[in-house]
C-alpha cells in the first residue's frame, strides 16, 4: 500500500486548517479521516510543511533552517551540514545556503519549508501544496523525491493538500478526500465574460514603463544585466522563469522598492514625461503570498462595495453572488488562498477608488488559487489592462494569462534567462 493521501478542494474549504489540527494533535488523524493509509499505524508525531513557511521559529539562515530538524533527530552538526549541502546541490539551490530566509523568493521559501519538514523523522508528514510556487523543472524533481519517500513497504504516511490536484496526478495517492463546495466553473466564467463586456474598456491608466540600461544585482549576484525595455499602457507584461532567476527582484525594481545597480526605471506619461515609481501613488505592487493587506472589517467593506465606482461594485457583487467569497467574511477568518485572492482584489480596488494614472504589479497572483479563481483573475487582469492600465505579472503558470488575451489588451511574455529578458513570440 502506498501510504499517501490527498486533501483537495477549492480555496477556503479547510485544507490548511486540517493540517494545523493534525499537526497539533496527530492522534486525531485516523479518527478525523478513516483512511486506509492510516489504519494500521500509530501516528504519534507529525511534521508540517506549510505553503508559506509559517513554521520557521529557529533561525532565518537557510542552512540552519534545514539542518535543525536533522540535529533534533540525533544527527551530528557536521553530518547535518553535509546532508543539507547535498540537498541544495541536487536542486541547484546551492547559492541559498547562507541566505537570510526573508530575502528569498516565494518558490525558494517553499522549497525550504518543504524540506525542513521532509528532513524530520516522524510518523506522518503533512505537506501543504508543496509545489504550487515552484517552476516546472523543480516541481517535477520535488514530486520525484516525494514519490521515492512514499515507499510501498514504509510505515510512514504522507498527506498532501492540493488546490489544483492535477499538479500531483503522477503521485497516485491511495486515498483522496474532497472538501467543500465549488460553483459550476463553466457557467460562472461565461457570465463573468458577459459582465466584463457590458462594463466597457475605456479607462484612466495611461502610464507606461521604461527600463533604461538596468542592472539588478541584490545580494551580490547579477540577476538582470543592462536591460532596456519600453512597455506601454493597455498591455499585460508576463514575466516567467525558474525559481531564483530574478522575477521578484525585477518586479520590486519596477515598483521602486529595489534600486537597480545601474540604469534607471521610470513610469512614462502620454506627453512623454517620466516619473519615478512610488508605491501607492503611481503604482500598486502586491508581493507574492502577501496575507495582511486587509484589516478587520468585512470583505464587502474592505473591498469597497459602498465606496467604489459602479463597475467595481458590479464585479464584487458577482464574486459574492457566486460564493467565490463570502461578503461577510473577515480576513483573519479566511484561508490562505482566500487571503491571497482578497489581497489581489484589494489592489485592484485601490485602482478603482483612485482612478488616476497608475501601473499594476502582481507577483505570482495565481499561486495557491484554485482553477476557477485563477481563470477569473486572468480575465479580470486582461480587462483592467484594456482600461488603459499597464499590468505586469510574475507567474509560473502562463496559461492563465495566455488564454485570456484579447486584441484589446495584448500580452507580451518575457522569460528571464541568462540575466536577460527574452521575448516569447
Amino acid at each position: 500500500m502506498r501510504r499517501l493521501f490527498q486533501l483537495t478542494g477549492a480555496n477556503g474549504t479547510g485544507k490548511t486548517n486540517v493540517l494545523r489540527v493534525l499537526g497539533k494533535s496527530p492522534q486525531l488523524a485516523p479518527r478525523l479521516f478513516p483512511l486506509a493509509v492510516l489504519t494500521d499505524i500509530s501516528v504519534r508525531s507529525t511534521a508540517v510543511g506549510f505553503q508559506a513557511g509559517q513554521n520557521f521559529i529557529f533561525s532565518r539562515s537557510v542552512r540552519s533552517l534545514l539542518a535543525t530538524p536533522l540535529v533534533f533527530g540525533g544527527m551530528s552538526s557536521s553530518q547535518a551540514d553535509s546532508r543539507v549541502t547535498e540537498l541544495l546541490r541536487r536542486f541547484e539551490f546551492t547559492y541559498l545556503r547562507d541566505r537570510d530566509y526573508l530575502t528569498l523568493s516565494g518558490g525558494e521559501r517553499q522549497f525550504v519549508a518543504l524540506f525542513s519538514c521532509l528532513l524530520s523523522k516522524v510518523d506522518l508528514f503533512l505537506l501543504d501544496d508543496p509545489v504550487v510556487m515552484m517552476d516546472n523543472e523543480r516541481a517535477a524533481a520535488i514530486l520525484e523525491v516525494i514519490d521515492e519517500c512514499v515507499d510501498e513497504n514504509t510505515r510512514v504516511a504522507y498527506g498532501i493538500t492540493s488546490v489544483r490536484p492535477e499538479y500531483y496526478a503522477e503521485l497516485e495517492p491511495h486515498d483522496v478526500v474532497h472538501l467543500g463546495y465549488s460553483p459550476m466553473a463553466s457557467d460562472c466564467l461565461r457570465q463573468f465574460d458577459g459582465l466584463l463586456s457590458s462594463l466597457g474598456n475605456t479607462g484612466q491608466g495611461r502610464l507606461g514603463v521604461l527600463l533604461d540600461d538596468v542592472t539588478i544585482s541584490p545580494y551580490g549576484s547579477v540577476l538582470v544585466e543592462r536591460e532596456s525595455q519600453q512597455w506601454r499602457p493597455n498591455e499585460i507584461v508576463l514575466i516567467t522563469g525558474g525559481n531564483g532567476t530574478g522575477k521578484t527582484c525585477l518586479l520590486q525594481t519596477l515598483a521602486g522598492g529595489l534600486q537597480p545597480s545601474s540604469g534607471s526605471v521610470s513610469l512614462t506619461t502620454d506627453d512623454g514625461r517620466q516619473e519615478r515609481p512610488v508605491g501607492g501613488r503611481n503604482c500598486f505592487y502586491l508581493p507574492q503570498q502577501f496575507t495582511s493587506l486587509l484589516g478587520f472589517d468585512t470583505l464587502s467593506q474592505e473591498l469597497g462595495v459602498a465606496t467604489g465606482p459602479d463597475w467595481w461594485k458590479q464585479i464584487l457583487t458577482f464574486i459574492f453572488d457566486w460564493r467565490i467569497l463570502n461578503p461577510n467574511l473577515r480576513v483573519p477568518e479566511s484561508s490562505l488562498g482566500e487571503k491571497h485572492f482578497c489581497n489581489i482584489l484589494a489592489v485592484i480596488s485601490a485602482l478603482a477608488r483612485n482612478p488616476g494614472p497608475a501601473a499594476l504589479l502582481l507577483d505570482e497572483p495565481d499561486s495557491g488559487l484554485d482553477a476557477l479563481r485563477s481563470q477569473l483573475l486572468g480575465k479580470l487582469l486582461t480587462w483592467v489592462a484594456a482600461r488603459n492600465y499597464f499590468v505586469a505579472v510574475v507567474s509560473h503558470h502562463p496559461g492563465v494569462y495566455r488564454d485570456g488575451v484579447s486584441i484589446q489588451a495584448p500580452l507580451k511574455e518575457f522569460a528571464i534567462s541568462d540575466r536577460r529578458l527574452v521575448l516569447r513570440e
